[in-house]
């Protein structure tokens, strides 16, 4: 099996593939000030900006930089990752 894809035996590559996507948001919120109008109103604080992000986060990791959305939404189709742009 390629190394793209999840083992999802190993637990801490599905958490390594988790962090490695959520750490691309927070980083564009600390250093881009990026902020999704569907997370509501920013908040001053850095630290509850993130906080915020992180509920609403919520991705399977497939293969690579590859996601499916946790919650079925109208678009089953995958979304290729690189920071909050999702293509």
């Amino acid at each position: 099996m390629s190394n793209d894809f999840v083992n999802w035996y190993s637990t801490k590559n599905v958490k390594s593939r988790l962090y490695w996507a959520f750490e691309g948001i927070a980083f564009d919120i600390r250093n881009n000030a990026f902020w999704h109008a569907d997370w509501g109103k920013k908040p001053d604080s850095l630290a509850k900006q993130i906080h915020i992000a992180g509920l609403f986060y919520k991705l399977i990791p497939i293969y690579s930089h590859r996601f499916l959305p946790a919650s079925p939404c109208d678009n089953e189709t995958y979304s290729t990752i690189y920071s909050p742009n999702m293509q």
